[in-house]
């Protein structure tokens, strides 16, 4: 059954799960986005390399990204596990992120007031 599952999920050119699924929008064959936007553009591809269905003349406005294909493959916990350590560096980027965030708001809305407090007014 795994086996079964783990096939809905790959893809059909890499053949490793699904990253950030995208279906081709005439015959709805799903890719990694990687993948299939790569033989697009790179290897021009012209059709699904699964059933042959022409692309058209602009490949690339026929992908669209497969939003609920990702919800059900994290329902049924299809993501590699992903380490500690790289969840906590993600934690730390993103504090460091924000903080400098909040830091250059608070300068902007310094120089903001300082610029209106030198402004002579206008006659």
């Amino acid at each position: 059954m795994e086996d079964e599952i783990r096939k809905l999920y790959s893809c059909a050119i890499c053949y490793n799960l699904l990253d950030q699924a995208t279906a081709l929008k005439r015959c709805n064959h799903i890719f990694c986005l990687k993948c299939i936007y790569g033989k697009i553009t790179q290897h021009d591809w012209k059709c699904c390399p699964v059933c042959y269905v022409d692309f058209g003349p602009d490949p690339l406005r026929i992908l669209r990204h497969d939003d609920p294909l990702l919800l059900s493959m994290e329902r049924n916990n299809l993501f590699p596990e992903r380490g500690d350590e790289e969840t906590e560096s993600e934690q730390g980027e993103s504090e460091t992120e924000s903080e400098s965030s909040e830091e250059t708001d608070s300068d902007n809305l310094e120089d903001m007031e300082v610029e209106s407090e030198n402004d002579e007014p206008k006659p």
